[in-house]
C-alpha cells in the first residue's frame, strides 16, 4: 500500500514538473513572437516613412495638391535636404525630418509656406543657422544637441517670429526628468523660453498660461522686437555722434 502511494506521489510530481516546463516553454515562444512582431512593426513603420517620402501628401492626407503638401523624410539618415524629391518647395506646409542627421537648417529658406516642422532626433546644436521663416508656427526639436539656451532662443525669436508651439524635450539646455533636471530647473527653462517667444502658446506639450507668462516677464523681462532694437541702436549712434561734436 505504501509503495503504491509513493508511486502515485512520484507520478504527480512528474506531472507538475512537465506542466511547469510546458508553461515556461509557451512563455518563451510568446515572448519571442512578440519580439519578432515588434521588430517587424518597426520595419513596416520605416517602409511607410520611405513610401511617404517619395510620394508627397497634401495637408488633408490626400496625395498631391490641395492646401499644401505634407511630406515625411523620416528615418533616412539624411544630412542635407533631398531636393530631388521636391518639385515645389514653396508648397510644403508640414514636414517631418525626424531621425536623421541634420545639423544645418538653411534649406528652410526655400520653404516659404512651412507651418509645421518635426526635427526630433537629429544633430541640431545651439548655433545652427536658422533663416527667417515667418510662416512656421509649430516646431519639434526633441532629442537634439542644444546646449546654450540663450543663443538658441535668440535665433528662434529672430527667425521664427510667429512660433506658437515648441517642443525641446531631452536637449541639454532643456532640463527635465528625461535628462536629470530638477523641477526648479525645468520651470526656469520654461520661464526663459516664454519670455523670449511672445507668441508661444504651448511648450513641451504643456500650454503656456497667462500667469506663467506674467512670471516669466517679471523674471526675465520682455524681449524687445526687431524694430525696437533697431531704433535703440539708431538712438545710441546719434547720441554718440552728438557727444563727439561737443
Amino acid at each position: 500500500g505504501q509503495a503504491s502511494e509513493g508511486g502515485v506521489a512520484t507520478s504527480a510530481a512528474s506531472s507538475v514538473t512537465v506542466c511547469v516546463f510546458v508553461l515556461l516553454l509557451q512563455t518563451v515562444i510568446i515572448m519571442a513572437s512578440k519580439s519578432r512582431g515588434s521588430g517587424a512593426e518597426r520595419e513596416r513603420g520605416r517602409e511607410r516613412a520611405a513610401s511617404e517620402s517619395s510620394s508627397p501628401r497634401s495637408a488633408d492626407g490626400r496625395h498631391g495638391g490641395g492646401n499644401g503638401i505634407a511630406m515625411s523624410m523620416a528615418y533616412k539618415d539624411l544630412e542635407e535636404f533631398p531636393w530631388e524629391f521636391v518639385k515645389n518647395p514653396g508648397e510644403i506646409v508640414h514636414l517631418d525630418l525626424s531621425h536623421n542627421c541634420f545639423s544645418d537648417l538653411r534649406f528652410l529658406q526655400a520653404l516659404t509656406c512651412l507651418h509645421t516642422l518635426v526635427l526630433d532626433n537629429n544633430k541640431i546644436s545651439s548655433h545652427v543657422p536658422i533663416p527667417p521663416v515667418p510662416s512656421l508656427c509649430i516646431l519639434w526639436l526633441n532629442h537634439n544637441r542644444v546646449t546654450n539656451l540663450s543663443v538658441f532662443a535668440e535665433a528662434l525669436s529672430k527667425s521664427l517670429p510667429n512660433l506658437r508651439q515648441l517642443s525641446m524635450w531631452d536637449n541639454p539646455a532643456a532640463p527635465s526628468y528625461l535628462n536629470g533636471g530638477s523641477i526648479h530647473d525645468y520651470q526656469d527653462y520654461r520661464h526663459f523660453i516664454v519670455s523670449q517667444l511672445p507668441k508661444l502658446t504651448v511648450l513641451d506639450d504643456t500650454p503656456v498660461t497667462a500667469r506663467e507668462r506674467e512670471t516669466a516677464l517679471r523674471i526675465y523681462g520682455r524681449r524687445k522686437s526687431m524694430a525696437e532694437r533697431k531704433n535703440d541702436k539708431k538712438v545710441k549712434i546719434k547720441r554718440s555722434q552728438s557727444e563727439e561734436k561737443h
